[in-house]
């Protein structure tokens, strides 16, 4: 189901401008909590369906929030596109929790190549996920994802009260 080039353009504009509009945001500080929403781009690496020429493109939002002991929760949602089908890959959505430099994942997705659900477990840290799908074939599949994020919250700024 291939998604035409004006409303792949029109996803990635968005993105774009809300990557950029939130890469200079100031977190918001609730006493010992610090919330942040950020936008992300980044390429994918997929086991079973990518070369190392061709990595999947993808654009995401995460929205976590960081107490003072440096705990992150949130949740996580991409869009893929492949690059090597020049069509839509797929969709995630996750629940992250952990600390800044490895948190854990877990979620469930669709796969717009296999035309099947799937769910997800994995980790991530600074600018990377690492994740393991099973689709609803059972078919495992191993990614590996290079982003545009730092470390969830802003822990370094964050004083007491």
């Amino acid at each position: 189901m291939p998604i035409k080039r004006s409303a792949l353009f029109s996803i990635t504009t968005a993105c774009l401008l809300l990557s950029q509009s939130s890469a200079f945001a100031v977190p918001f500080n609730f006493g010992t909590l610090n919330e942040e929403t950020r936008a992300y781009a980044g390429l994918n690496w997929q086991w079973d369906q990518t070369g190392l020429s061709k990595p999947n493109l993808v654009l995401g939002a995460r929205k976590t929030t960081t107490d003072l002991n440096d705990k992150v929760s949130g949740f996580d949602l991409t869009f893929t596109y492949s690059l090597a089908k020049s069509q839509a890959e797929g969709f995630r959505a996750g629940y992250i929790d952990g600390k800044c430099d490895v948190m854990a994942t877990a979620g469930v997705g669709y796969s717009f190549l296999k035309a099947t659900p799937l769910v997800f477990g994995g980790a991530l840290g600074p600018y990377s996920k690492l994740l393991v799908e099973i689709d609803s074939n059972k078919k495992t599949s191993l990614n590996l994802e290079l982003n545009t994020l730092k470390c969830a919250g802003n822990h370094n700024s964050m004083q007491p009260t």
